[in-house]
C-alpha cells in the first residue's frame, strides 16, 4: 500500500501527464497486460507511445521518486492480486520500425510474432525462431530469448 506522500506523487504525475495528453490510467486491472491474465490493479498504467512520451514519463517518475515497474508484452510475468504500487510503464504501444537495407529498428512494444511477420514480408529472415512465442521484443532482448534453437542474442 502507498503511503499519503506516494499517493499525492502518483496524483501529481497523473495531472502532469494528463495535461500533456498523455495516456494514464488510475486504478486499471493489469489481467488484460499480462500472458496469463491475472493479477491486481495498478495504481497507474503510463503507455508510452513515442520515445518523447517515454522519456517524459521516466523523468517525472524520477523526480517525483515514485517507484516504477516496467511491463513489456506481458510474458513470463506473474502479477499479485494486490496489483502493483506506484506506476507501471507499459510499452505495449511503442511499435515503429524502420527497415534500412536489411536491417531492422524496432521498439520493444512489438508482438514477437508480428514482429516476426513483419520480417517476412520484407523477406528478412533469423527472426522465425521466435513465431508463436508470447511476450515482446523489449522482454526477448531484456531476457535473450531462446526458443526452437535460436536465440535473440545471435541476432
Amino acid at each position: 500500500m502507498l503511503n499519503s506522500s506516494q499517493t499525492q506523487k502518483c496524483e501529481q504525475l497523473y495531472q502532469s501527464l494528463l495535461q500533456k495528453e498523455y495516456p494514464v490510467f488510475r486504478d486499471i486491472p493489469l489481467a488484460p497486460f499480462t500472458a496469463f491474465a491475472t493479477g491486481g490493479n495498478a495504481d497507474l498504467l503510463l503507455l508510452p507511445r513515442r520515445q518523447e512520451e517515454l522519456f517524459c514519463a521516466l523523468e517525472l517518475c524520477e523526480q517525483l521518486e515514485l517507484p516504477l515497474s516496467v511491463l513489456g508484452g506481458g510474458a513470463n510475468v506473474l502479477v499479485s492480486d494486490a496489483g502493483i504500487r506506484g506506476a507501471v510503464l507499459s510499452l505495449r504501444a511503442m511499435q515503429q520500425t524502420e527497415w534500412r537495407d536489411w536491417e531492422l529498428q524496432a521498439e520493444a512494444g512489438w508482438d514477437m510474432s508480428a514482429l516476426c511477420r513483419a520480417a517476412a514480408r520484407h523477406s528478412a529472415g533469423g527472426l522465425h525462431y521466435f513465431y508463436g512465442m508470447p511476450g515482446s521484443l523489449g522482454g526477448a532482448l531484456y531476457m535473450n530469448a531462446r526458443c526452437y534453437g535460436g536465440e535473440i542474442s545471435q541476432l
